[in-house]
């Protein structure tokens, strides 16, 4: 089995390969505050709720953008697997080429959407990738990585709403929601959900003006599921694509 882990800035996800299928994953919060300790009981817990044995993992790929996580889950890792363990950093192969200005200060997130991307559709395409940004990613004919985009995430911006303003509550988002609220919840509901989904729609009409009308959408990460069903382009939907870009990392460098 490798082990895929993709720390985020709210959530790390883990996945479990074997012979290229996706066989387990687990979701559990990213705390900055934890020791190496810490994370090897919380991952030793998945585990033994997935009935995996550490000694099963042949290796380990970590993507992080929470650097301080990185090396702290990594000993963890280390101790639990006595195996490698990979970090998508400068220096590995990722069989992408990235025509970014300084493609060594690429974030591992936007790597990991790309040659995830190139394993579940054609190029050219665009993932955004929704989490507490929304990071964009596009990939054009030739399958290179041409540029990204940062934005707010979904979840950033409720936030955002609830702390920086006098009146207004903070909200679940998990339920359906009309285009024009009734009450002040669903108003805000409305905005958001919406609003991400123009957005990304909005975005994505200029990004096929760019690369090609034959340009796929890739919608992934934890708010993917939420904001999908309000989107009115055309899209391929899979919360588990920078696992299967990690693992094809993986496979590269063992």
């Amino acid at each position: 089995m490798i082990l895929t882990v993709d720390i985020g800035n709210t959530n790390i996800k883990l996945g479990g390969f074997t012979d290229g299928e996706l066989v387990f994953t687990a979701c559990f919060s990213c705390e900055k505050s934890y020791t190496s300790d810490q994370y090897e009981y919380v991952l030793t817990q998945i585990f033994s709720q997935k009935n995996i044995s550490p000694k099963e993992i042949e290796c380990s790929i970590i993507s992080s953008v929470v650097p301080p996580v990185s090396d702290t889950v990594k000993k963890a890792l280390k101790n639990l697997t006595s195996k490698k363990v990979l970090t998508l950093c400068t220096g590995i192969k990722t069989g992408l080429f990235i025509k970014m200005e300084n493609p060594s200060r690429l974030g591992s997130d936007f790597v990991c959407a790309a040659v995830g991307a190139m394993q579940i559709t054609k190029a050219p395409c665009v993932v955004f990738d929704l989490g507490t940004a929304i990071s964009v990613t596009a990939i054009d004919s030739s399958k290179a990585l041409i540029g990204t985009a940062i934005l707010p995430g979904l979840s950033s911006s409720v936030s955002s709403l609830w702390q920086n303003t006098a009146q207004l509550p903070m909200i679940s988002l998990e339920q359906n929601t009309p285009l024009l609220g009734k009450n002040t919840q669903d108003s805000m509901r409305a905005g958001s959900l919406y609003g991400t989904a123009c957005a990304i729609d909005g975005l994505f009409a200029r990004y096929r003006q760019l690369l090609s009308d034959e340009t796929q959408l890739i919608l992934t990460g934890k708010d993917a599921h939420l904001v999908s069903k309000y989107c009115l382009s055309d899209f391929i939907l899979d919360e588990n694509l920078n696992l299967k870009g990690l693992y094809k990392i993986c496979l590269k460098n063992m």
